[in-house]
């Protein structure tokens, strides 16, 4: 008898550890895939000089080509800020996070504005809807995630 629920159990976590193999194996196929996240506007300390950017609206501009999905992003912030960029994508949706890395939450910072861009270029898409959310996190918001924007990307009327 305890050999049979031994052998049971044995086959569960057996048949558990291939559904999820088989499951991970299909999004990594059809995964879109962030390839570079080019930095512009602030985030080059010789374009410091581009104070007072709240000039700019925040933005955030998709296109596409055959192969690549482009997302420039573009916000206005405090000078002299650095920052660090990840992004999160699971099936249908995209996450990208900006995350300003100032430790001590103010002398890391210049005393005036200034226009930050990233240009992200993700590859192995699909034309499909994605979700999508960009968000700011910061320390002069105790790191409680800002979003940027959020909404659905349909990239099967892109062009």
């Amino acid at each position: 008898m305890k050999n049979s629920r031994i052998l049971v159990v044995a086959c569960v976590v057996f048949a558990s550890a291939i559904l999820i193999m088989c499951e991970n194996s299909d999004d990594a196929k059809s995964q879109i895939k962030l390839v570079k996240a080019h930095l512009g506007g602030c985030n080059i300390p010789a374009n410091i000089g581009l104070k007072d950017g709240t000039n700019n609206p925040d933005t955030v501009i998709f296109s596409t080509t055959e192969d690549s999905l482009d997302v420039y992003v573009g916000i206005n912030y405090l000078c002299c800020a650095g920052f660090e960029v990840s992004s999160k994508m699971h099936s249908d949706s995209i996450t990208i996070a900006l995350t300003d890395t100032c430790s001590d939450g103010m002398s890391c910072y210049c005393k005036c504005d200034c226009y930050y861009t990233w240009d992200f270029m993700f590859t192995e898409f699909e034309k499909k809807e994605y979700y999508f959310k960009i968000i700011l996190l910061s320390p002069q918001n105790n790191n409680i995630p800002k979003i940027i924007v959020e909404g659905i990307l349909d990239l099967e009327d892109m062009d």
